[in-house]
């Protein structure tokens, strides 16, 4: 009896050391509705281990996808602003349920954000890898001017928060993305504005490199801004004194990089007229009885030229008085200047034989065309006779 009690108790023992290191390795084996034949018991576990990866579309609007977790039922998307190590209060829940494997963001708010995936069954949670993502805008470069007269431009572009410094590059051609063609202007800017000076002639394209330093750091490309040098003379102001009697004096200032001066005349509004060329001074004289004796209006204006191109002054405008009136042009004006003798004797001279010239010719044809006759001797003689018998 006491040899049975004790193979029992045995057993029980050993029984129960089994049974709890198998709930000790999470290898609980349901025997329960199991036949003999079937498979290996199902053993209940969490979901697999799984990654999560981002898939930008355009900077700010981003997908987040994972891989498939075996044995999970559904997701749950979390997100917080710096790495997530474990789930808590003050971790962000943005979706649960999901059923998915992916989860799209459109318009995200710029800056740093970090995203965790957990995978949920009955039997508990598996979570994925932590991903950290840098939300950027763009960065927009101006110039101003577009097309400089002096080889200056100022260039100026849209700052952003995550950026420690900015480089500044010029190109031939528009930058799409900066290689080793382009030229580095700047590589250490810690503000928004350049500004360049003494560029000769020619077409320029510049481009702003945004760099980020940090433990994942990126780089941001602005768009390309484009800019004209052309070295006409620059701009000049003219300025007319009018004496009186036409007599005129022109002076304006000096115009940078000018070779020289052309002076130039509109007359009431329509006739141009080019009054002087290749002037090296800043002055010259001028009178109308020269060119009009005529009241009206004058326009004045100055181009200052060079080897590039020219620059016209502001126009002058006068109004003159003091000359003659000019003569109308409408056709219905009244001369009362007698006409003289001789005249009418050339206008009566020149009536006659035209008129002679034009009945002479019209007989001649009638003549030609057999329509016209003209009596012989013989019928003269007849004609003579026939007007004696009648007397």
């Amino acid at each position: 009896m006491k040899k049975k009690l004790t193979i029992i108790l045995l057993s029980l023992l050993i029984g129960c050391g089994v049974t709890g290191f198998l709930v000790y390795q999470n290898r609980v084996f349901l025997f329960e509705n199991v036949q003999m034949g079937d498979p290996d018991p199902i053993i209940s576990q969490k979901p697999a281990n799984f990654s999560l990866s981002p898939l930008f579309i355009y900077q700010d609007n981003f997908t987040l996808e994972w891989e498939e977790s075996e044995h999970c039922n559904n997701y749950s998307l979390y997100h917080y602003h710096m790495e997530i190590t474990s789930i808590n209060e003050s971790i962000t829940l943005l979706d649960e349920g999901l059923t998915n494997n992916s989860y799209k963001f459109y318009l995200y708010p710029s800056g740093v954000h970090f995203f965790i995936v957990v995978a949920f069954n009955d039997n508990g949670n598996t979570s994925s890898n932590c991903v950290e993502l840098w939300i950027t805008e763009d960065i927009y470069l101006s110039i101003t001017p577009y097309e400089s007269d002096d080889g200056n431009f100022t260039l100026e572009w849209t700052p952003l928060n995550q950026i420690d410094h900015y480089e500044l590059y010029r190109g031939d051609n528009p930058i799409t993305e900066i290689n080793e063609s382009h030229i580095p202007i700047h590589k250490n800017l810690n503000k928004t504005t350049y500004n360049i000076t003494g560029y000769g002639n020619g077409e320029y394209h510049f481009a702003i490199l945004g760099i980020n330093t940090y433990e994942k750091g990126f780089n941001i490309t602005s768009n390309s801004a484009s800019g004209k040098v052309l070295l006409y003379p620059s701009s000049f102001t003219l300025n007319v004194t009018y004496f009186g009697n036409g007599s005129v004096q022109l002076n304006w200032t000096e115009s940078n990089r000018a070779i020289n001066y052309s002076v130039y005349l509109i007359y009431n509004f329509t006739n141009q007229y080019k009054i002087m060329e290749g002037l090296t001074n800043l002055s010259c004289s001028f009178n109308f009885l020269n060119h009009s004796e005529y009241n009206g209006n004058y326009k004045f204006f100055i181009f200052a030229s060079n080897e590039y191109g020219s620059k016209q002054s502001n126009i002058i405008s006068l109004e003159i008085n003091d000359l003659k009136e000019p003569p109308s042009s409408s056709g219905d004006d009244d001369d009362d200047t007698p006409i003289s003798p001789e005249t009418i004797s050339v206008i009566i001279i020149i009536i006659v034989i035209g008129s002679s010239i034009s009945v002479g010719g019209i007989l001649f044809y009638l003549y030609k065309k057999g329509k016209l006759k003209f009596p012989s001797k013989k019928g003269k003689i007849k004609q003579k006779k026939r007007e004696a018998s009648l007397k």
